[in-house]
C-alpha cells in the first residue's frame, strides 16, 4: 500500500511539473508528459510481473480454456494499445495514435479468428 501511495504521489507530482512547463511554455512539455508515464508503468513494473504470474498460475490451476486465454490476452492488448493511443495522442500525433489502435485491432483479431472458425464450423457441422 505504501508503494501505491508514493507512486500516487510521484504521479501528482509530475502532472504539477508538466502544467507548469506547459504554462512556462516549454515546447517539450507533452514529451514530459509522455515519459512520466513511462517513469509511473516502470515503477508498476514488479506488480504488472506479479500479475502476469498469477494469471499464468491461475491459468494452469484452474485449467482454464484456451478460449479463456485468448480472451485474457485480447484484454491485454486492447489495454496496451489504448494506453499507448493515449500518449501518442497527448504527445498530438492522432495519426500514429490511430494506427496504434487499428493495429491492436488486428492483433486482437488474429488472436480470435480460430475461435470464431470453430465456432462456424460448429454451427455448420450442427445444420447438417
Amino acid at each position: 500500500m505504501t508503494d501505491m501511495l508514493g507512486t500516487l504521489a510521484i504521479g501528482l507530482l509530475l502532472a504539477v511539473t508538466a502544467v507548469l512547463l506547459k504554462d512556462l511554455g516549454w515546447r517539450g512539455a507533452a514529451v514530459f508528459s509522455a515519459f512520466s508515464l513511462v517513469a509511473l508503468l516502470s515503477l508498476c513494473a514488479d506488480g504488472l510481473l506479479s500479475l502476469s504470474g498469477a494469471l499464468a498460475a491461475l491459468a494452469s490451476h484452474a485449467s482454464l480454456s484456451a478460449a479463456a486465454e485468448g480472451v485474457l490476452k485480447i484484454a491485454g492488448i486492447g489495454f496496451l494499445a489504448g494506453v499507448t493511443a493515449d500518449v501518442c495522442r497527448e504527445l498530438g500525433e492522432n495519426g500514429v495514435a490511430r494506427g496504434v489502435l487499428i493495429a491492436g485491432r488486428i492483433e486482437m483479431l488474429c488472436i480470435a479468428l480460430p475461435y470464431l472458425e470453430k465456432i462456424i464450423a460448429l454451427g455448420v457441422e450442427l445444420l447438417e
